[in-house]
């Protein structure tokens, strides 16, 4: 999750130096024009997507003994 929320912070940041204006309504359309930002979980887009970005997930078993890899799905 830590990853998550550091592609979150960095999309964030990346797109107020993109913004037009420096407002809260030039940093959303900064933020849902993203293509091909380069996280640390992949490359997230967000524009043509309604702010849900393609993403890869992995489905993992918890049991007694530890994980178990399940499956990956991609988008």
């Amino acid at each position: 999750m830590g990853a998550l929320g550091y592609d979150a912070a960095m999309l964030a940041c990346k797109a107020l130096l993109r913004a037009k204006t420096k407002d809260a309504a030039g940093l959303k359309r900064a933020i849902a024009n993203t293509v091909d930002f380069p996280g640390v979980t992949g490359r997230i887009t967000l524009k043509g997507n309604a702010g849900n970005p393609p993403k890869r997930i992995v489905i993992v078993k918890l049991t007694k003994l530890g994980q178990v890899f399940v499956t990956a799905e991609e988008p």
